[in-house]
């Protein structure tokens, strides 16, 4: 190799570990980075077959990600690209850069997304139960401290008692939206129907279920949104709707995913989902607008309501 010298100069000032390799997968040169990333001195490395330090080969020309063994045994992930030395027929340079700090950068990032995730819940459930629960209770306690010594305290007692009903069928509905349905494992469509069985529970009445396309197609992501968005709808629908029957569908388009949510019940009565189902519909708002999709609140027909929930399948 007439110009090996100037290579291996240049090699030398990359900042990645740089391997040579022949025919035979015989390595020609290493640069100094080896000892940090593989713990051979780059001397120790000539001669020696490539597997010594990258066991699973790349065999094509692009980069990738891999595992490089390291000379105490154990083994490093790595990026590697692979090209043709220019000049030297069957020659292959393999640059390689230890990917540790970014895997576990990026393992950061993702518990660091889960927490930010359970906050957002914590202060959804935090606001549902302000602005319904806590204020329901705190009227009903005013309600009985005003009822005492009263000649109709029967009744007003009576009401207050349906108050704290009402307060406890909110609980589980706020409880309803939170957990986790123990099919999400098993996919999303056993997902969907756990959801419809427990919302039945609290409806009186069972949703039907409609699935169109492919649902294995579904991201896991888009799929624990699309659960989540179902139990609000459910819940939102048992609040507010006073409804004796419930319809959900789902299709799965090549561009789009629709979920379709209707009831028979009261239907809108002001347009806006902070005037009709409260926090509720507004996250379900949220969760439509931070996917890059739309929510639409529509009146049914004859009557109820119905929810088009419309996200880009890419999720």
């Amino acid at each position: 190799m007439d110009h090996a010298a100037n290579a291996w100069e240049l090699f030398e000032s990359i900042p990645e570990m740089v391997v040579v390799v022949g025919g035979g997968d015989v390595i020609l040169y290493a640069n100094k980075h080896c000892n940090a990333i593989v713990g051979w001195e780059p001397a120790e490395l000539v001669g020696r077959p490539l597997g010594v330090i990258l066991p699973d080969r790349p065999n094509a020309e692009h980069a990738g990600h891999g595992t490089a063994l390291h000379r105490a045994g154990h083994e490093v992930p790595v990026e590697i690209a692979l090209s043709p030395l220019s000049g030297d027929q069957g020659a292959t340079v393999a640059t390689v850069r230890d990917a540790t700090e970014r895997i576990r950068t990026s393992e950061l990032l993702s518990a660091a997304e889960s927490r930010l995730e359970v906050l957002d819940d914590r202060d959804r459930i935090a606001r549902d139960l302000h602005d319904s629960v806590i204020q329901r209770l705190f009227a009903a306690g005013l309600h009985l401290q005003a009822s005492a010594d009263r000649p109709d305290s029967k009744a007003r007692v009576s009401a207050v008692v349906d108050e704290i009903d009402e307060a406890i069928r909110e609980i589980r509905g706020v409880i309803f939206t939170l957990h986790r349905p123990g099919h999400i494992d098993s996919g999303l469509e056993a997902a969907l129907r756990a959801s419809i069985d427990e919302a039945a529970r609290m409806l009186g009445h069972r949703p039907t279920l409609r699935l169109g396309g492919i649902l294995i197609t579904v991201s896991g992501e888009l799929g624990s949104e699309l659960v989540a968005v179902l139990r609000e709808a459910m819940m939102n629908v048992a609040k507010h709707a006073s409804a004796s029957k419930t319809e959900v569908s789902l299709d799965v388009g090549t561009d789009t995913v629709t979920l379709v949510i209707s009831d028979d019940g009261v239907g809108l009565t002001g347009a806006k989902s902070d005037d009709t189902g409260g926090l509720g519909l507004r996250n379900i708002e949220e969760r439509a607008v931070r996917l890059g999709g739309e929510s639409q609140f529509l009146p049914g027909a004859p009557r109820g309501m119905q929810l088009r929930w419309i996200v880009p399948r890419r999720t």
